[in-house]
């Protein structure tokens, strides 16, 4: 997602003006008889880990009166809850839209199923194989596992047990510590 395409997309909403200023990554909103600075965070994953990673840096160098607004192809709905929650403003290619500012409230939620090429692949941890490795990580879950052992005490491929702790860091529920297997 580029500054053209969100620019495009809050152009499309009606009674919504959109003035680019001199600044990279920001924009004037004028809806509603108000003016709304927003600061563009441009990512290029919506996982709930990097957005707030991508917030966190974000809010260090934000004025007070800027309204943080995170851009992603495909926010999570795990990211775009928490994003409500932190009121922060999100846009993303599903059409997923969420706005709150003094007097302005916009909450848009994309119909139907997201394009599957841009939306984020996630393992279903709680269905079958990958089940079987959540289970093997509750029994143990002070042990520092490697994927090979991990894979080997719940009996499946080494491959399955890496999608589900890629999955668990995603979800910030696992930390990964050094490299390899």
């Amino acid at each position: 997602m580029n500054m053209l395409s969100v620019v495009e997309k809050l152009q499309c909403l009606p009674g919504v003006h959109i003035e680019l200023t001199s600044e990279e990554g920001h924009i004037q909103v004028q809806a509603s008889g108000r003016n709304v600075p927003l600061r563009l965070v441009l990512r290029a994953s919506g996982y709930p880990r990097d957005v707030r990673a991508a917030v966190w840096q974000a809010r260090t160098n934000a004025s007070a009166e800027e309204i943080l607004t995170l851009c992603a192809p495909a926010l999570t709905e795990g990211s775009r809850d928490w994003l409500q929650k932190e009121g922060i403003a999100y846009l993303d290619e599903q059409e997923n839209l969420f706005l709150t500012a003094d007097g302005i409230y916009v909450l848009r939620e994309a119909s139907g199923k997201a394009d599957r090429s841009s939306s984020p692949v996630e393992t279903n941890i709680f269905r079958g194989r990958a089940a079987q490795v959540l289970h093997s990580l509750l029994h143990a879950p002070e042990r520092a596992w490697q994927a090979t052992a991990l894979a080997a005490e719940a009996g499946v491929a080494s491959g399955t047990a890496v999608r589900v702790c890629e999955t668990l860091e995603k979800m910030a529920l696992m930390e990964r510590e050094g490299r390899g297997p």
